[in-house]
């Protein structure tokens, strides 16, 4: 999800940040299935920049994670169907460069 291709396509000026239901999420999700989006609550959402590896490792829970426990984390009123468009071509281009890779090692 967080590979550094990835996040340059990102509009968000904290793409670390980014994780469920930001500005990544959203936005695949606005590219496949955009009806399921609540867009205009989307867009009311303010960013969430919270480190979310660092609570993770502490034990802290998605619910305890976010201030007022709205459960994301980034920006998803940044999301844009073609962001989420171009983040799912370039993902299956470099998970499929990964099992080419993984199928060679071995073959060896």
């Amino acid at each position: 999800m967080l590979h550094p291709r990835v996040t340059a396509l990102l509009r968000s000026p904290r793409p670390e940040s980014e994780w469920h239901a930001g500005e990544l999420e959203t936005a695949m999700m606005l590219a496949e299935r955009p009806a399921l989006v609540r867009r205009a609550v989307a867009r009311r959402l303010s960013p969430a920049w919270i480190d979310w590896r660092a609570r993770l490792r502490a034990g802290t829970t998605f619910r305890r994670m976010h201030p007022g426990g709205r459960g994301y984390f980034g920006w998803p009123a940044a999301a844009r169907a073609s962001t989420g468009r171009a983040a799912l071509r370039l993902r299956g281009r470099l998970i499929a460069a990964e099992l080419v890779a993984a199928l060679q090692t071995a073959r060896r």
